[in-house]
């Protein structure tokens, strides 16, 4: 905030989007008390699908309020037991959307909980052919990889397409954490629960 204010004429307005349920960092952040604050609370989601947002608000009772968006595809829900079994059930992911409904490498995020170097996924080279690595949030991502990051590198960024990757079944999500996870899918959301 100190550097906002900083960098900002006295006559100007900033305006800070802020969404409380994405305060996944307990960061207990305030808009301080200042002139050229212009405080706005949003009403209306225009990011995902109302399948996401419905979705989201039915596993988190959070509830989304989404205008002007496409209905979108249903949320798909797969287990997996382990690293191999994940893989697989990725490999058959992506065959789909990029052989066969010709999506690029780079509107897909595979969005993993936790850290992402102690990730199994670190482990896998490739899927479905395709090269897998770890995205810290440093620049472009290539079209040809598959990029994988975590929600600590991810936050208040989107993706056309993000496959959800839990380390255990959905009820045991942190609501906040799953509600942030889920958002950042515009328009397709695949959750991977560990069971």
């Amino acid at each position: 905030m100190e550097s906002i204010l900083k960098l900002t004429s006295k006559d100007a307005n900033v305006v800070i989007l802020f969404d409380e349920n994405q305060d996944i960092f307990e960061r207990q952040f305030q808009i301080p008390e200042h002139d050229s604050f212009i405080k706005l609370q949003l009403k209306y989601n225009f990011r995902n699908t109302l399948a996401i947002s419905d979705y989201v608000t039915d596993k988190t009772n959070i509830p989304i309020s989404s205008k002007e968006t496409p209905e979108g595809l249903p949320v798909d829900t797969v287990s997996f037991s382990n690293v191999e079994e994940l893989t697989k059930q990725l490999e058959f992911t992506i065959q789909r959307l990029v052989t066969i409904e010709k999506i690029s490498c780079s509107d897909i995020t595979i969005l993993v909980d936790g850290h992402l170097n102690e990730h199994p996924l670190n482990q896998v080279e490739k899927i479905a052919s395709y090269p897998l690595v770890p995205w810290h949030n440093d620049g472009e991502r290539e079209g040809k990889a598959l990029h994988f990051t975590s929600i600590n590198r991810f936050k208040g960024l989107e993706s056309p397409i993000v496959l959800l990757i839990l380390n255990g079944g959905i009820e045991d999500v942190n609501t906040k954490m799953f509600y942030t996870q889920c958002t950042r899918a515009k328009s397709m959301l695949k959750v991977f629960c560990k069971n």
